[in-house]
């Protein structure tokens, strides 16, 4: 059969507003680190979009003041 990449990307947003999109994401992908000012909004959104042979980890994550 056909061979697939199997790819993925992330995007992040905040009420309504895309903030940050990654990179196409494959099994190969080197750790993203993602530093956004989030100051005056509300709601904040993760969103995954790809295949489900994508493992999506978030390791060290945290909101700072």
């Amino acid at each position: 059969g056909e061979h697939r990449n199997n790819t993925a990307i992330v995007t992040i947003s905040a009420d309504g507003r895309q903030l940050y999109t990654s990179p196409i994401i494959d099994k190969t992908s080197s750790p993203i680190n993602i530093d956004l000012n989030l100051t005056g909004y509300n709601d904040f959104k993760i969103e995954f979009q790809g295949t489900s042979d994508i493992m999506l980890c978030l390791a060290d994550a945290g909101f700072y003041q």
